[in-house]
């Protein structure tokens, strides 16, 4: 009797761990999925239906403020510095004496060859005189001429030595921070200051080679300085003739005149106006994804995820131009993008 009853207890508890689980789970899978186990609803979206618009064609881009001219003032020779004559940050002019090394050796030398100079001249001009009256030979005469010139060249030498020996201001500019003082014994690899012409100031800068053909000698562009809102205007005058083969960049430069308040090495904001798109087809930054081999967005059609490859151009802060891959009347989708792949099911909440 115990045995049948065990029996039973086994069959019925068997029964109860099949056939519950199945229950339930039916039924929750019924509530979900409308009756199908594991299927889920299309995924709401937020769509944006494109139109194209006119673009103001812009680039921008970062750049470097230059010097007009610029270079570091450095002796030719060495030697004792005898006097400085320029104060730190100070106008001057060109041909304005900066720096004088001593020059007393090759003042002695220079008086000294000057002294042979004059004598090989006397020679040369008495031996002319004999040679005339056929008192000497050609050849003696030719050894008093190579005297009078080896003499010439001397004098030359003396007083190339003695210009090395001063620091001349090469054009119209503005001296730096020194860093010799008077006294001190130079070298042509030391550093004597830095010497500028910024009345006039370049702004060196780059574009993607794409936009060569668009940018040119004599066009207008405008800039900021870091910690300024005013956009200040300036022209391109000289275009790089070759683009850069590591970043696919051209390089320019362009110049404007400075009213004191720029200064080289400064770090700027460049923009680069180029002709106006009339068809430009604009979408939101966030609803590109970049992939391996360029970028992507995902497009509603119907009820399903079409995904599109696309090339951009111009981006300002929210929006970047479309170049190829869309059109207008496309329907542009814009939120759960992580969740998005080609063929899955969508329902567009709201269309921009």
């Amino acid at each position: 009797m115990k045995n049948k009853l065990w029996r039973w207890l086994l069959i019925i508890t068997v029964l109860l761990v099949l056939l519950v689980p199945k229950f339930f789970g039916k039924k929750e899978g019924s509530a979900a999925g409308n009756g199908k186990p594991g299927m889920q609803g299309p995924l709401p979206v937020q769509g944006m239906l494109i139109k194209s618009s006119a673009l103001n064609n812009v680039v921008k881009t970062s750049g470097t403020l230059l010097a007009d001219e610029q270079v570091e003032l450095q002796a030719e020779t060495n030697g004792k510095i005898v006097g400085l004559y320029f104060e730190e940050g100070a106008r001057v002019s060109k041909g304005k004496l900066l720096l004088k090394i001593n020059d007393a050796e090759w003042q002695a030398m220079l008086r000294k060859a000057e002294s042979r100079l004059r004598l090989a001249e006397e020679m040369e001009r008495r031996q002319k005189e004999m040679l005339k009256k056929e008192g000497i030979s050609q050849t003696e005469y030719d050894q008093a001429l190579n005297e009078l010139n080896t003499a010439k060249a001397d004098v030359a030498q003396a007083k190339e030595q003695i210009r090395k020996t001063e620091v001349i201001a090469p054009f119209d500019g503005v001296i730096g921070l020194k860093y010799i003082s008077e006294g001190a014994y130079v070298t042509p690899n030391a550093r004597i200051a830095g010497f500028h012409k910024i009345d006039r100031i370049k702004i060196e800068f780059s574009v993607p080679e794409r936009y060569a053909a668009q940018v040119q000698s004599g066009q207008t562009i405008f800039f900021k300085t870091e910690g300024s809102e005013t956009l200040r205007e300036a022209k391109i005058y000289a275009v790089e003739p070759r683009i850069d083969e590591l970043t696919r960049n051209l390089q320019l430069r362009a110049v404007c005149v400075n009213n004191g308040t720029l200064y080289p090495g400064a770090f700027v904001q460049v923009q680069v106006p180029l002709k106006e798109v009339s068809d430009a087809v604009m979408i939101p930054t966030e609803a590109v994804i970049p992939i391996l081999k360029g970028q992507k967005v995902f497009l509603a059609k119907g009820d399903s995820v079409l995904e599109v490859k696309i090339k951009t151009g111009i981006r300002n802060d929210q929006f970047i131009q479309v170049t190829e891959g869309l059109k207008s009347g496309d329907t542009l989708i814009t939120s759960a993008l992580m969740q998005l792949k080609q063929g899955a099911k969508i329902t567009l909440r709201s269309l921009k």
